[in-house]
């Protein structure tokens, strides 16, 4: 007959294929003959892993869950990961490249990432699968201005004439947010519509900031308008009743109401 024993447990005989237990063992064998003679004892010394393992991950600047992993950062995050058990592999693909093998943590780069992240233990058991959608804008966003009409000797004289403001979008990555204006010392307003130019001359201040909290620096231009049409004033001296005497000169003083636009 032949008896085992896992550690310092009692021998029992042997009916059936074994089932190890988790962790580290030593299995005792041995047997007897008809006689009674015992056999000496082997023992085997084994360790077995069934325990999934699993992988953590950590970001340094970022707070991510899966509710905002939407939300564009202009500032990339740092992630470190960790594993459950010691000596684990760990590997990790952005955007479906090839593998790297974990070593360090890394930078998240620029734009939309998805990130997968593979563990193994020693043991050959495979951790699930971690996933992250982190993305990342570095870039300000831009801001153009154009005219609704074109100027005559640098002012406009159209009274409809407005200011229009176009987002370009060079970069295809976070969208701008809000665009603000405002007229020199005047509170800031946020762009919906061309902004009609007012009269006389002025100071345009414009910037803009996108999803990922980018915000571009403030321009300016200056824009002059004169919509209102001049007038001339004709003084006659000495017409009298309208009528000049043969021999009489007319003097005539013309005065114009606009000013130097």
């Amino acid at each position: 007959a032949i008896y085992y024993a896992f550690g310092s447990a009692s021998l029992q005989p042997y009916l059936a294929p074994l089932e190890a237990p988790d962790g580290e063992t030593t299995l005792r064998i041995t047997c007897t003959d008809q006689a009674g003679n015992i056999a000496e004892e082997i023992r085997l010394r084994f360790k077995v892993d069934t325990v999934e393992p699993e992988v953590f991950g950590y970001f340094d600047g970022l707070d991510y869950t899966p509710e905002n992993s939407s939300v564009w950062v202009n500032m990339p995050p740092i992630l470190s990961l960790e594993g459950s058990e010691n000596n684990m592999m760990i590997n990790y693909s952005i955007n479906g490249e090839e593998g790297v093998d974990y070593e360090l943590p890394f930078e998240i780069p620029e734009g939309e990432n998805e990130i997968w992240i593979y563990g193994m233990d020693d043991a050959g058991n495979i951790a699930p699968r971690l996933f992250y959608l982190v993305k990342v804008d570095k870039r300000v966003p831009f801001i153009e201005h154009s005219f609704s009409h074109g100027m005559t000797n640098g002012w406009f004289l159209n009274d409809r004439s407005t200011i229009e403001l176009t987002a370009v979008d060079e970069d295809n990555r976070s969208s701008i947010v809000k665009v603000y204006y405002r007229w020199g010392s005047e509170p800031s307003n946020i762009y919906k519509n061309p902004v009609k130019i007012p009269e006389s001359i002025n100071t345009f201040y414009y910037w803009a900031e996108d999803l990922a909290g980018n915000e571009m620096d403030t321009r300016s231009i200056q824009v002059k308008k004169d919509s209102t049409l001049p007038l001339i004033f004709l003084d006659t001296n000495g017409l009298g009743d309208g009528a000049l005497e043969i021999g009489e000169t007319l003097h005539v003083d013309l005065t114009g109401s606009s000013d130097d636009s």
